[in-house]
């Protein structure tokens, strides 16, 4: 089987926003930390340092998002804040998430869940159950997870959570992704994502279209899933979320190297990878790994391939990511699938047979070691449900017995994966198959069965190879070039106009007046000469547009400052008002002890 078809994709995470001020991320946490100086010993603290962990663990800055987290932990504890402890264990369990620590992750989650449910918030419950189940579907536990997104599901119907409920129908969607019931992905995902639009929420969207970018990648329909892929980019990028970015960036190479496109698919892992790893990310590190480590093994670079595949097995073993593993031993397997087919043409011819690495007998030991890790990665794709990987576990499993001779078995393989990549709708294994089979009749002698898999294999490539499709791509790459370069030189002109807004607030009425006048003088002056007349015109026609520019930056510096106040100030009447409800509902319960126990002295009296 071709190597592109064992590429895999980053799962999308759902992230919860605490904060939603309109600016960015390193703007908040510093608004936060601000306000965080100023604050009292009490509840409000301890939702302000939630809040804290939160951006900080979006921003990548794990151990300050872990310190943060556990004070507001002891803070709450000493206030018997009971859903800012459970919020605490959430917060802890995305920082475990985020270094690739799942069982951990899924421990602290459970925390979380006891306390919600004791101080009886669906909110809270719902939010961890969906966490549980993300979690269960990285460790390749489908079942527990569809349950577990099932149960967050009906709670947040229950409760009118929208956002739960799109998040919800976001996770199922990516379970059944890996089980390749693509239809159901897409329905859910559609969902989810018109509930996002309806809402405006930039960053839910991104996560959508990611998903469904994957989707139409893994039907084939590659300028589909670009077109999808660079929208998710663009909104990640606007909204400085990194973590998307990262996804994106990995998502938008997936379906260049699955267009056989190596070249660009190279550019866009290394800039994901760059991102994952200052993120610390390191699951999605070793899946970028393990992409970057397939592409060098199409191009022959077998010493560079293992050492990036090798690189993405040992993170993903001390994560326990069994889809990642299961991938990466296919592609072991595949180095020495090659390295045994580069042994045969060696021995084939005498001037190359001279110069092999590899013994007479290491043909069969090679296919040996090929089979090994084909079969182990078999065994894990069967027990998680990865039906892509399974097909390509098959499909190689037939290559090497119809290499050895063994043509019942191999064609016992390669009509199973024929048969699961069909059910599967996925057009490039299919093709894949199809030319298999067609080199086993050959080989066999069966001329007329060779003829029709192969004409069956060209129609399959065709569908996916067209020109239509590749018109649409470069379509998709220009527009989403022309708006990075819009996007830049509109960030220019803003920051001109920053700047000059800046230095006309400071300059004193002495300098406008010697401006003035030097104005009125030029002005003078250009009357005499005729050939700079549409040059002055157009010179005060730009220094009056960056004057309204300089008032207009003015005014809605001004009108921001406001709205950020005014944020802050309801933020802070909305939490007096509810430790007053609270004090309020203290002194009714003791004023009901004190008429209790007063009815019970009547009672004895009398």
């Amino acid at each position: 089987m071709d190597r592109k078809k064992r590429i895999r994709s980053v799962v999308v995470l759902y992230f919860t926003v605490i904060c939603t001020v309109a600016f960015s991320q390193s703007h908040i946490i510093d608004s936060l930390r601000n306000v965080l100086g100023t604050q009292k010993e009490d509840t409000s603290k301890v939702n302000i340092l939630n809040a804290l962990a939160d951006k900080l663990e979006i921003a990548g800055k794990l151990d300050s998002a872990l310190v943060c987290s556990n004070s507001a932990q002891t803070l709450a504890k000493k206030l018997n804040f009971k859903n800012g402890v459970a919020a605490t264990f959430i917060h802890i369990g995305y920082v475990y998430e985020d270094e690739g620590k799942f069982d951990s992750a899924i421990k602290s989650h459970e925390k979380a869940l006891a306390v919600y449910k004791e101080a009886g918030s669906k909110y809270g419950m719902s939010l961890c159950l969906s966490s549980i189940g993300f979690l269960n579907s990285e460790l390749g536990n489908y079942d527990k997870a569809i349950a577990y997104d099932k149960q967050s599901l009906a709670l947040a119907e229950e409760i009118g959570y929208k956002d739960g409920i799109a998040r919800d129908f976001q996770n199922i969607a990516a379970i059944y992704k890996r089980q390749s019931n693509y239809p159901a992905a897409l329905e859910y995902d559609s969902k989810s994502l018109a509930i996002y639009q309806q809402k405006n929420d930039s960053e839910g969207m991104a996560d959508c279209m990611i998903g469904m970018a994957n989707i139409y990648v893994n039907e084939s329909n590659y300028a589909k899933g670009l077109e999808y892929g660079f929208k998710a980019l663009a909104i990640s990028q606007r909204i400085e979320n990194k973590f998307v970015e990262g996804v994106c960036l990995t998502n938008i190479g997936t379906a260049y190297q699955e267009q056989g496109n190596n070249t660009k698919a190279l550019e866009y892992y290394f800039k994901s990878l760059t991102v994952m790893q200052k993120l610390e990310n390191k699951n999605s590190s070793a899946t970028i790994l393990g992409n970057i480590g397939g592409i060098y093994f199409e191009q022959g670079n077998m010493s560079q391939a293992l050492v990036y595949e090798f690189q993405a097995l040992a993170i993903s073993k001390e994560l326990g990511s069994k889809q990642v593993i299961s991938l990466t031993l296919n592609t072991i397997g595949a180095f020495y699938q090659q390295q045994a087919r580069v042994y045969k043409v060696a021995q084939q011819n005498p001037e190359r047979r001279s110069r092999s690495v590899y013994p007479v007998s290491m043909k069969d030991s090679l296919y040996t070691k090929a089979l090994s890790y084909y079969f182990q990665s078999l065994v894990i794709s069967r027990e998680i449900g990865e039906k892509k990987t399974m097909v390509l576990n098959l499909n190689n499993i037939g290559e090497v017995y119809m290499l050895q001779k063994n043509y019942r078995a191999s064609k016992a393989y390669l009509d199973s994966a024929l048969t699961l990549s069909i059910s599967n709708g996925e057009k490039d294994n299919i093709a894949s198959c199809y030319k298999d089979l067609a080199r086993l009749d050959s080989a066999t002698g069966n001329y007329r069965g060779a003829y029709e898999n192969n004409k069956n294999y060209i129609v399959y490539r065709d569908s996916i190879n067209n020109n239509e499709s590749d018109r649409k791509i470069a379509r998709i790459e220009l527009g989403y070039d022309f708006k990075i370069k819009q996007d830049s030189i509109n960030a220019v002109q803003e920051n001109t106009n920053i700047i000059k807004a800046d230095e006309s607030r400071r300059k004193s009425i002495v300098t406008w007046s010697a401006i003035i006048i030097a104005i009125l003088i030029a002005l003078s002056a250009g009357v005499f000469i005729n050939g700079q007349q549409i040059k002055r015109k157009r010179d005060k026609a730009l220094f009056e547009l960056n004057m309204m520019a300089a008032e207009q930056e003015k005014g809605f510096l001004k009108v921001e400052k406001q709205h950020v106040e005014k944020e802050l100030q309801l933020a802070r009447e909305t939490l007096n008002d509810y430790i007053k409800t609270m004090v309020g509902k203290n002194e009714l319960l003791e004023q009901f002890k004190i008429d209790i126990e007063n009815l019970k002295n009547y009672k004895a009296n009398k």
